[in-house]
């Protein structure tokens, strides 16, 4: 039983979620959990807002990628 524990939460997990994003009014900057936003739109979004504010100078980012590095094409990367 102690082996099934992070499946059994994971159905938690996403059983909650689907219930939460039927009534949460998420915001076009969120992506976590969301199906068709991932990390290659964050950092776009990222890239956009750091080129549209280049003549500040400063820019404080706070991100968490957890896991993300491993999926994420280098290449696309370098396109911009």
């Amino acid at each position: 039983m102690i082996h099934q524990l992070p499946t059994i939460a994971k159905i938690a997990e996403r059983i909650i979620l689907v219930k939460l994003a039927k009534v949460l009014v998420l915001g076009p900057i969120q992506f976590g959990s969301r199906k068709r936003r991932g990390t290659h739109d964050a950092i776009s979004v990222i890239y956009e807002f750091i080129k549209y504010n280049e003549e500040i100078g400063v820019v404080m980012m706070s991100l968490n990628l957890e896991g993300e590095f491993d999926n994420i094409c280098v290449e696309l990367l370098f396109d911009y």
